[in-house]
């Protein structure tokens, strides 16, 4: 001042971290499925984001609790992609890891299998087409020594007419 003294005050500064996110999930789905994102963050609630599915942008907001879960359902082969991210503090324009690919599958036409002839109580393998992405379900379960594999044994004393339920890794029956 114009006495000549100097008042010194301390001044703290705060530096928050950008906010960021994590994406999960299924890398493929089959058509007509619905799946879920999980998108968790990091920084303080609450949190809010905009994303984009190729054709259009979305917000999210108000997000206090995580992981976020989002509930889509892609018709086509669809990337997600985190644009902005906010916490209470900041929004980060860039984050990264911010993209996930979700691939659309189509089930496998249904078919059906040629009959095997065997006699009665001979151990008989059955075969059922072989992807080896997928689980198999016999129907009845009556007469094999198991019901989910691709190739069960048959043993029994009466004919049987079975159906395969076949599911792909994405989902596909």
């Amino acid at each position: 001042n114009s006495f000549g003294c100097i008042t010194t005050q301390a001044v703290s500064v705060v530096i928050n971290e950008l906010p960021n996110i994590s994406m999960k999930a299924p890398d493929s789905l089959c058509i007509g499925l619905s799946t879920d994102i999980s998108v968790s963050f990091s920084g303080l609630a609450p949190w809010s984001f905009q994303y984009n599915d190729g054709t259009q942008n979305y917000f999210v907001n108000n997000i206090t609790t995580q992981p976020y879960i989002l509930k889509v359902t892609p018709a086509q082969t669809t990337t997600y992609t985190i644009t902005t991210v906010s916490d209470r503090f900041c929004t980060n324009r860039n984050p990264v890891n911010n993209k996930v690919t979700i691939n659309i599958t189509r089930p496998i036409p249904g078919v059906r299998l040629n009959s095997v002839n065997t006699t009665a109580f001979t151990n008989t393998t059955l075969k059922a087409r072989n992807f080896p992405t997928y689980t198999y379900g016999w129907e009845p379960r009556v007469g094999l020594n198991t019901y989910t594999s691709a190739t069960p044994t048959f043993n029994y004393g009466k004919q049987v007419e079975y159906q395969i339920r076949m599911v792909s890794s994405a989902g596909c029956i």
